[in-house]
């Protein structure tokens, strides 16, 4: 690649500044990017050889990502660049000019100087949509106590699993009840006891997952150890979930679920088996699938287990909490919780985030693109203190905690599911989430949006 003459800058602080010509092309280019976006930068020089620098970093491998430009500028006006300590070798390309800058052994301190600052938030604003209490939501149902697991069909409404109701509850994104009112979700085989409801998962491959005919549009994960499905039928809306999995023999205790689509074999279904430490799969049949090596963390103390699982993007996120004496509940207290990343087939990937103020954590979802300080960034839930902290998607570092405008950390003890749309209803920047107030006794559902 020709380039200029080196000089020295900065009063030999750079030691070396080569400007040199070459043409670039992004993979996939979104609209816009941010520090913090991942994608393939790919720089061909003028004898077409290629070098390829992917978004990855960071502080524990002493590699740094910058970006030239302010957070949501267009592409490909600024792109970022990547490079590695200690012997820095970095590109970056300017849309105007199409030149590549390669600088060596760049310090530290300046590369922190490039990467741009995240906007500052002026807080969110939380609104109760419904509770069992009177006079705490905008909407009041007396039956909607512990509300759990949240999901939805694109373009309907939110299906809500009811915990201490046994069944599940559909509300609009303003709290409104929608129809189906109610689904009974099925206890154990032979119980007259209610089931007691946890994760909920729409299945948008439904035809691929049957209970006695019937395809599995929502499915629902208990604590009773079972697996219930329900869907549509002719238009119709069927008042009882069909029951898939009955796991109750064995004292499984399923706190979440997830629908895995791996690229080596057919989708099938995850669950955080609570009491027995590990995660439990299934097939598309509801065959209890033999991997119960898999989803391992070779290094997680003692006495911790699988709280929930969430699949992001291509990436499998499983939280952790200590468990009680009994290996039933979760014990709360800051510090106690652990969030790993695992790809689809069940292979650890890395630690993603472990103690700090991480309370049992158990909702997981990534932010929208304009939420405020934490676009995009990931969001998790603690159960044991109820606030919500926000951690890089890349690096896992935290970020901070959703405040309010006064500064003060919003917290809905019990917390529970952490959820965003992107489908048209409701508001795109808009946390949903659900929580067992009052030790589980009482129930609220409600909306986190930034405030402006």
């Amino acid at each position: 690649m020709p380039c200029k003459k080196p000089v020295r800058t900065l009063r030999n602080r750079f030691r070396l500044y080569r400007r040199c010509t070459a043409s670039f092309q992004l993979s996939n280019p979104p609209k816009s990017i941010r520090a913090g976006s991942a994608y393939v930068l790919r720089v061909f020089s003028v004898n077409k050889s290629a070098t390829t620098a992917s978004y990855f970093d960071f502080s524990k491998t002493r590699s740094f990502v910058a970006m030239f430009g302010l957070p949501g500028c267009q592409v490909p006006r600024c792109v970022p660049f990547t490079a590695k300590m200690p012997s820095a070798r970095i590109s970056y390309i300017s849309g105007d000019d199409r030149s590549v800058s390669r600088m060596a052994r760049l310090p530290m301190f300046a590369l922190r100087a490039l990467r741009p600052r995240r906007r500052p938030s002026s807080g969110f604003l939380q609104t109760n949509l419904v509770s069992d209490t009177p006079g705490t939501a905008a909407h009041t149902d007396p039956f909607l106590i512990n509300p759990w697991g949240i999901a939805f069909e694109p373009g309907q409404s939110f299906f809500i699993a009811d915990n201490n109701g046994g069944s599940a509850k559909v509300f609009d994104p303003s709290g409104n009840p929608d129809i189906p009112v109610g689904v009974d979700v099925p206890g154990p085989s032979g119980s007259a006891s209610a089931s007691t409801p946890t994760g909920i998962v729409f299945n948008p491959i439904a035809q691929d997952l049957l209970v006695r005919g019937t395809p599995a549009q929502f499915l629902f994960a208990t604590e009773d150890g079972t697996i219930s499905t329900w869907a549509t039928i002719n238009g119709n809306f069927p008042a009882n979930a069909l029951l898939a999995v009955d796991d109750s023999a064995s004292g499984a205790i399923y706190k979440g679920l997830a629908i895995l689509t791996p690229q080596c074999c057919r989708e099938y279904l995850a669950l955080a088996n609570f009491h027995a430490g590990f995660i439990a799969t299934y097939d598309v049949t509801f065959n209890l699938l033999g991997t119960l090596g898999s989803f391992k963390d070779s290094n997680l103390p003692t006495g911790y287990a699988p709280f929930n699982i969430q699949q992001i993007g291509t990436q499998v996120f499983v939280t952790y909490a200590v468990q009680d004496a009994a290996g039933l509940n979760p014990v709360p207290g800051s510090g106690n919780g652990i969030v790993n990343v695992f790809d689809q087939e069940g292979n650890f990937i890395r630690r993603f985030a472990s103690n700090g103020s991480l309370n049992a954590p158990w909702g997981i979802v990534q932010a929208s693109a304009n939420f405020a300080g934490f676009s995009n960034d990931i969001l998790i839930g603690n159960f044991g203190d109820g606030t919500v902290d926000a951690f890089d998607l890349a690096t896992g570092n935290f970020l901070g905690q959703l405040k309010d405008a006064s500064g003060k950390v919003i917290s809905n003890p019990g917390l529970w599911s952490l959820v965003c749309r992107s489908d048209g209803v409701g508001s795109p920047d808009t946390l949903y989430f659900t929580a067992g107030s009052s030790g589980e006794d009482h129930g609220l559902f409600g909306a986190i949006s930034p405030q402006n």
